[in-house]
């Protein structure tokens, strides 16, 4: 289920393509962080600073002022978390498989750890005082520059509790390596943080009370944020990959695990909280959401990869068929989209085991002497990378993006030899 307009932006991009549904889920998380952020005890701060620049409360502002006024600093949010978008999907091109690399890993997942802990309440993090006095001046004339101008700036106050989510956001756009993506993941996720505002500017709403529902929000911010380091682990820790199964109980175990410890959260320990009530469900959540994560990127055994080269070309020649080279990451989400979607479907099992010899390169690391010889040696800059060869190494055709298994199908017939 493509829609071509939008496939068509995004190979304009020149860059590794996901399916629509799963682009469209994308944004609509990006929202859905950014406006979870909005509810953060650092957003509060910025409350008051933003109705007195909008003017609401000033009988002298009319409520179209209002709205033009709220839109200015909506604008510069956008600006500003779109320039992000576009540093990071830069970056991601240049140095994706850096995500795989021990040194780079490590440090990282470290430092998502420390800013779970700190959405689970263990420590606080803030700005000094004086930097946020600095910054809440920025824009303070009640002119639509001022509010573009607080918008563009809004979000270094709003860091040390947003960050969390948006460091999530910026690890999805350096995996995915795609401009196009990188930017509307950030422009969603600016409308997401802003819309709240957005309308207090406009109707001077009450401000929420925090509360046992913000602990909530942001034990739930921690626990994706944890997701996202043994998610990033994965390249290197292969035990985390092993804990998975494709047998059904696998999930509905998983499901259970999160079902129970949302029930301690919201009935049982939302009457009378205890610290242990409250780590109990963190841990059940975070278990199955982990489970969950796992069992989605991993792939029903459909039909056996080769990944010797020698071999492969050998097995080739005898059997009369032409060969697939699936250049794959453990970084790399389309790829994991290929092999969940479209190798595990029945149909593209079956041509490519009665017509081709599939060969799978790994090349989540550079240290992979053979990955990359083999990466270099067909030209596969790009991830995903699926190219179809002879017997005797001429290159018959390739498919650089995300494919769904029926698009796949009429690609790869093209590629079979006939005997």
């Amino acid at each position: 289920m493509i829609h071509s307009t939008i496939q068509s932006l995004i190979l304009l991009a020149n860059s590794s393509t996901l399916s629509v549904e799963f682009e469209i889920f994308s944004l609509l998380a990006a929202f859905g962080w950014g406006f979870l952020a909005s509810l953060t005890p650092c957003v509060y701060p910025m409350i008051p600073i933003i109705i007195a620049i909008f003017g609401t409360k000033d009988k002298t502002t009319s409520r179209k002022q209002a709205v033009l006024l709220a839109t200015a600093y909506v604008g510069g949010t956008i600006i500003t978390y779109c320039t992000l978008g576009v540093v990071f999907a830069y970056l991601g091109k240049q140095l994706g498989s850096i995500l795989a690399e021990p040194w780079v890993i490590f440090p990282l997942c470290a430092f998502y750890t420390v800013l779970a802990l700190s959405m689970f309440g263990v420590f606080t993090m803030s700005l000094p005082n004086r930097l946020n006095q600095t910054l809440s001046k920025v824009g303070s004339n009640k002119g639509y520059f001022g509010a573009l101008s607080l918008g563009l700036i809004g979000g270094l106050t709003t860091l040390p509790c947003t960050g969390p989510f948006l460091a999530s956001i910026v690890t999805v756009i350096a995996n995915l390596q795609n401009l196009y993506i990188g930017v509307l993941l950030m422009f969603s996720y600016a409308i997401g943080i802003s819309v709240l505002l957005w309308f207090l500017a406009i109707f001077s709403v009450s401000i929420p009370k925090s509360g046992y529902w913000m602990d909530s929000i942001k034990d739930l911010g921690g626990i994706f944020l944890l997701l996202v380091s043994l998610y990033l682990l994965r390249p290197v820790v292969p035990l985390l990959i092993d804990f998975t199964s494709n047998h059904w109980l696998f999930p509905t175990v998983a499901c259970l695990f999160i079902a129970v410890g949302f029930y301690i959260k919201f009935f049982i320990d939302k009457k009378d909280p205890t610290l242990r009530r409250r780590i109990t469900a963190i841990v059940l959540v975070f278990t199955g959401l982990f489970g969950l994560m796992n069992w989605i990127l991993t792939p029903e055994k459909t039909f056996q990869w080769e990944d010797n080269e020698a071999i492969v070309f050998e097995k080739a020649k005898k059997a009369q068929v032409n060969i697939m080279l699936d250049f794959s990451a453990e970084w790399c989400l389309p790829c994991k989209e290929m092999d969940i979607k479209t190798f595990a479907d029945k149909d593209v099992t079956n041509l490519i085991s009665n017509h081709f010899i599939p060969f799978k390169i790994d090349v989540t690391s550079d240290e992979n002497i053979v990955g990359a010889k083999l990466r270099k040696k067909y030209n596969a800059n790009t991830l995903p990378n699926i190219i179809f060869v002879t017997d005797e190494g001429v290159e018959v055709g390739r498919i650089s993006t995300f494919v769904p298994p029926e698009d796949f199908i009429k690609i790869a017939e093209k590629f079979v030899k006939i005997k």
